[in-house]
């Protein structure tokens, strides 16, 4: 017990260590920069949740470059930056773009590291929307590699120059410039002042009362000074009309009891000239002046003052969450740690497999155990800001899927069955939490509801249920490779291999009850929600198929038709349909189960059925080679 717990206590220093290193690592790489601590907690609505800027400015950044930070800075640092001081962030490589003929198409200079700055795209930018709008003219099912990676890079270009664009009515416009200096003075500008939208909408009544005046008059009966007005006004036309609204929507209004979220932009657009005197306007301006000041005084003060205007507009009309737990888990980046422990606790698992050592068994499972308390926390954490259960989307099924497998594999440890419980857990979780880092790049995971999942009691029993199902068919598979691993390397070994045989089974069996659970109560949520308890959707054949795959083994291994070693590869089997029910169904574009699309999950599926193939090929070719050469010796001698 003394061994376990100074373990636990060093795998505890180590990671401590590396999160804090880290962060002074990340401070020092930003120290002489404006902190921007405070702007992380105001609040955003994306795609249709509200959350803290920070993690919008997450999410952004990981759909852009692939990654949480660039350059040493935090994602709210790079963010801050984009908003504020759009031209110092125009270097920052940020654009991933995978496809090396992309690159070639816009005659910008390949990079091995695969990321580009705007400052190199933009020049590039009328090829990029002709390649885009020839790719668009086409069904998107026959789109090529060259055409999606194109498609996303105008995608993300397009979304960047909103970014810089939110602030850009404050900025000089060479479209409103006043060549007349008399209309320059009526206005209050000085000589050769380039005005900004803003400038002149808060001066909207001289173009208002000219404009009265304009309207009464014939076109060649105009002055100089009412021409330059009318064009002024037909600019600032057609500039409102080009600005959509660009994210993050950051002001909340309410008309008619009606809540939205508003840009700063489009709160113009809609308050036209009473809003320049708005409270929240006036504040978000006062922040960007202090950030340009790096006055860090002011830029704080402006934050906690904007976030007091806020709370007085919407006391009582729109919920604002607190945002202090999300940002703890984004900080945190637990399932991050989840990994890397369960990582070297698979690595360790490995290396001494057979026979494990005892010391070797101990560091991996004292490693399994803090990274299942870390995956725990984190899908808690999610369910409490997102008030609902652990499992909503493809990355939160990879999540919840392999926490219920490590939650199994260390659940097979205690029932002493020599270190495959290690094996399992730590070789599940790591995998499962792998994929799901893939899926998380396609933007935020903690998203909202669709609407046919928005049913907790349903998300609860059905969705759940079918996890756990798939959690103990992939166990069972992975036993089952292990199975025929030691079959083919090892001498026989009849109470080990009984071990492992069991083990197979109970998984099986675990799966196989839960996947019918889980696939009854989809037919009572179908039933209710469509009218039908079933349909013969794809995704309803699917959970049928494992169920009756999963019965066929289990009557074959009672009745004697099959043994161990068949009972191994038919688990093996039941993983690739599992997988296919999972990923496959998506990529079939149809059923009402059809969701989470991706290229990502048919290169996955693909790569692991062919992997399955060849391992099951190479296995049946080396017992079959096994047990010749067992025959011929018994007959010789």
């Amino acid at each position: 017990m003394n061994k376990i717990l100074r373990t636990l206590l060093l795998i505890t220093f180590f990671t401590s260590f590396l999160f804090i290193n880290n962060t002074q690592a990340s401070k020092k790489r930003s120290s002489g920069f404006l902190s921007v601590k405070k702007l992380e907690r105001i609040i955003v609505l994306e795609a249709g949740r509200k959350k803290p800027l920070e993690t919008f400015a997450r999410n952004k950044l990981l759909q852009f470059s692939g990654k949480q930070r660039i350059k040493g800075f935090s994602a709210i640092q790079w963010l801050s930056r984009v908003i504020f001081d759009p031209a110092s962030a125009d270097n920052d490589l940020i654009f991933l773009i995978n496809n090396p003929e992309v690159a070639d198409a816009l005659s910008i200079k390949s990079r091995s590291k695969r990321r580009y700055c705007f400052a190199e795209l933009f020049p590039a930018w009328e090829k990029i929307v002709d390649h885009s709008r020839k790719a668009y003219a086409k069904d998107p099912s026959n789109w090529s590699s060259f055409e999606k990676e194109m498609i996303q890079t105008y995608r993300n270009i397009e979304e960047y120059q909103s970014l810089r664009s939110v602030f850009s009515f404050l900025s000089p416009n060479p479209h409103f410039t006043i060549s007349d200096s008399s209309l320059s003075a009526r206005f209050g500008f000085k000589p050769d002042y380039v005005p900004s939208f803003f400038d002149l909408l808060s001066r909207s009544e001289i173009i208002v009362e000219n404009m009265k005046a304009i309207q009464q008059k014939e076109i060649n009966d105009l002055s100089h000074d009412e021409i330059s007005v009318l064009r002024l006004a037909q600019n600032m036309f057609e500039l409102e009309k080009s600005i959509d609204n660009p994210s993050p929507h950051i002001i909340p209004v309410t008309k008619d009891g009606i809540e939205n979220w508003l840009s700063p932009w489009e709160y113009l657009k809609q308050f036209k000239s009473s809003s320049v005197n708005n409270k929240p306007v006036l504040m978000l301006i006062s922040i960007r002046e202090a950030y340009l000041a790096r006055n860090q005084a002011l830029f704080d003060k402006s934050i906690d003052e904007y976030q007091k205007v806020i709370a007085e507009y919407v006391r009582d009309k729109i919920s604002v969450p607190e945002p202090g737990l999300e940002l703890l888990y984004n900080k945190t980046n637990p399932f991050f740690w989840s990994k890397i422990l369960y990582g070297l606790a698979a690595l360790l698992s490995l290396l001494t497999a057979a026979p494990i050592t005892r010391k070797t068994f101990m560091v991996s499972l004292c490693l399994i155990i803090p990274g299942f308390i870390f995956h725990t926390a984190a899908i808690i954490a999610r369910m409490i800001i997102m008030s609902h259960p652990p499992v909503t989307n493809l990355y939160e099924t990879f999540i919840f899927t392999a926490w219920a497998s490590v939650l199994l594999g260390l659940i097979l440890e205690l029932m002493k069955v020599r270190s495959l419980g290690v094996l399992t857990a730590s070789l599940t979780g790591f995998l499962f939490i792998h994929i799901a880092g893939k899926y998380a790049l396609d933007g935020d995971t903690l998203g909202m509801l669709a609407a046919i999942l928005d049913s907790s009691f349903w998300l609860t029993t059905h969705i759940v249920t079918i996890s756990l199902g798939y959690a103990g068919c992939i166990g069972a598979g992975l036993l089952g490779h292990v199975y025929l691993i030691y079959q083919m390397t090892k001498a026989d070994n009849s109470r080990y291999e009984e071990q492992i045989s069991r083990s197979v089974y109970g998984f099986i069996a675990f799966g196989f009850v839960f996947t019918i659970i889980g696939t009854i109560f989809g037919g009572l949520w179908a039933d209710q929600a469509w009218g039908r308890f079933w349909g013969w959707d794809p995704k309803e054949n699917g959970a049928l198929l494992i169920i009756l795959w999963c019965l066929i083994i289990l009557h074959a291994k009672s009745g004697g038709f099959i043994k161990n070693t068949g009972m191994a590869v038919g688990s093996i089997i039941t993983t690739v349909l599992v997988m296919c029910a999972w990923i496959g169904v998506n990529l079939l574009g149809i059923g009402l189960h059809a969701y989470g699309f991706t290229s990502l999950g048919a290169w996955y599926l693909i790569s692991f059925i062919l992997f399955e193939l060849i391992f099951l090929s190479v296995t049946g070719y080396i017992l079959a080679s096994k047990k010749n050469k067992s025959s011929l010796v018994q007959k010789s001698t």
